[in-house]
């Protein structure tokens, strides 16, 4: 797994913007995957916080590229959790109950269960 600064590092050397923040989103959907793995993620909670992790690490990769005066602003901060709200809502509404109650342990079917 890389470092916030590998990727900033990654980004400033890539020579097509778009292509390179597609790819290191891709790597960070990857990474999330791995860390939810190694810490043998069980339940949704579990899985949010491996998530909430690599958002914390996207967010960042940003704030170092964006001490750098030739940066120009176009990796938002929020982009990582844009991307899962954009490609996987449910998973994004999942990770958004565990950002409200911090969800600890819950399965979806007992979330379910849960009122509103």
């Amino acid at each position: 797994m890389m470092k916030a600064k590998e990727y900033a590092t990654l980004y400033k050397k890539g020579e097509d913007k778009q292509i390179t923040i597609i790819y290191i989103l891709r790597a960070f959907i990857t990474e999330t995957l791995q860390l939810a793995n190694m810490q043998k993620a069980k339940t949704d909670g579990d899985f949010c916080r491996a998530l909430e992790q690599m958002n914390q690490k996207w967010r960042a990769f940003v704030r170092i590229l964006s001490v750098d005066p030739t940066y120009d602003g176009a990796v938002r901060e929020d982009g990582f959790i844009r991307h899962i709200e954009q490609s996987d809502p449910n998973m994004y509404r999942l990770w958004q109950t565990y950002q409200k109650g911090k969800v600890v342990g819950m399965t979806t079917n007992e979330k379910k269960e849960q009122p509103n």
